[in-house]
């Protein structure tokens, strides 16, 4: 397991020093939109952390799953980028994704093709 794992203590901190993004006023418009994206169907989030967005969408009745990378880590001691090296370089070349350091981020043309982007991970 690596030695930066998210852990409980870090989830409690990080909840706590980023109680803005926990705001109703920021989660409830969110989960609206991903409650009617889902429609009956299910959701799937990728880097799940404490539960933020996806507690209160299965609140919704949405079933959701997730994970984050530090639990897939721990779980299959691979770590995730090395796990899908060849994809990653694949959606970089589309221009469809940006890593900066351990974060990656849906370029402008992926966030228009998100569900190619996010069906290489399922």
């Amino acid at each position: 397991m690596p030695d930066d794992f998210f852990g409980e203590p870090v989830a409690a901190r990080y909840d706590a020093a980023a109680a803005e993004m926990f705001d109703a006023a920021v989660v409830g418009p969110a989960v609206d939109l991903l409650a009617g994206l889902a429609g009956d169907g299910r959701a799937l989030e990728l880097g799940i952390g404490t539960g933020r967005i996806a507690l209160p969408l299965a609140g919704r009745g949405v079933p959701v799953a997730g994970i984050d990378l530090s639990e897939y880590e721990k779980r299959f001691q691979i770590e995730l980028a090395r796990k899908y090296e060849d994809e990653l370089d694949k959606l970089k070349a589309a221009d469809l994704i940006e890593i900066e350091g351990e974060r990656m981020f849906l370029t402008r043309k992926g966030k228009l093709f998100s569900n190619e982007v996010f069906s290489v991970f399922v």
